[in-house]
């Protein structure tokens, strides 16, 4: 019983240890469904969705506001598509450079 409550607590920490980033906020997986598109088809998708593009960081993943929601999306375009999307904090959003 101890060694199970020990191993409980080990894991319930280390859950706690792991940053917030890349975990669903706001505005859920409403973009998941332009991934595998062609760019201009999902670009458009993301905008009629609300988002704006804010910027981009130094790997090449997009980033993209939805001021409405406070929803933040890191996109990775390649080959012509939409490879992912990850909804962050809108922080995340925030700390991007255009």
């Amino acid at each position: 019983m101890i060694r199970l409550t020990v191993l409980a607590l080990f894991v319930g920490l280390t859950a706690c240890a792991q940053p917030d980033i890349g975990r669903p906020v706001a505005g859920g997986d409403e973009l998941s469904p332009f991934v595998g598109e062609p760019i201009a088809r999902a670009a458009d998708g993301i905008t009629r969705a609300g988002y704006r593009s804010v910027g981009d960081d130094d790997d090449g993943a997009a980033y993209w506001l939805n001021a409405r929601s406070g929803a933040c999306a890191r996109v990775r375009f390649g080959s012509g598509r939409l490879l992912s999307v990850v909804q962050l904090p809108r922080a995340a959003c925030q700390t991007v450079s255009r």
